[in-house]
């Protein structure tokens, strides 16, 4: 198996699949059932080929960028997934986790981010982006964050309206 986290593929080669197949056996107090890879939900699948990169990375201190982390996964997983590289323990390397998300809840996740941690992408009429740091706004310590954010209070919520035809 190739991971190439640049082109956000993982490649399977020929010769790996004939050998193995990967199943996931399911196990509860009514029984059990068996299912192929393929028959797992994309999330599972993401998690699945997304952790041995992530794991790596740690051990040996790199940088991980991705775009759009919380891509069918639950926001406690998105919780737990950045907080590996919060932990010493874990992170032994001195790694870093660069995202992108959608996923606002994540602003309000207690001890999850700094406020200079946290940038987002404001679209200015012209449509031209520019990342602006959360810490620029000077939030409250104990702020809700999310429903700040969500208000507009910080920038970089998208317009909508008349002009795309969503609005009166």
């Amino acid at each position: 198996m190739h991971f190439d986290l640049v082109a956000g593929r993982t490649e399977v080669r020929s010769e790996e699949v004939d050998e193995h197949q990967l199943r996931f056996s399911h196990v509860t107090e009514h029984g059990q059932a068996v299912f192929d890879l393929m028959d797992e939900s994309h999330g599972t699948r993401y998690l699945l080929f997304f952790a041995g990169p992530v794991l790596d990375i740690l051990l040996k201190g790199l940088t991980l960028l991705i775009d759009e982390l919380d891509t069918s996964l639950h926001t406690l997983l998105v919780r737990e997934l950045v907080r590996l590289f919060h932990r010493p323990e874990v992170n032994t390397g001195g790694a870093q986790l660069i995202f992108t998300t959608h996923d606002t809840s994540l602003l309000d996740a207690p001890d999850l981010f700094r406020r200079d941690q946290v940038w987002l992408v404001e679209k200015d009429q012209d449509q031209a982006s520019a990342l602006v740091s959360l810490s620029a706004f000077s939030p409250r310590k104990n702020e809700a964050l999310e429903r700040g954010y969500l208000m507009g209070r910080y920038g970089g919520v998208p317009m909508v309206g008349p002009t795309l035809g969503l609005g009166h």
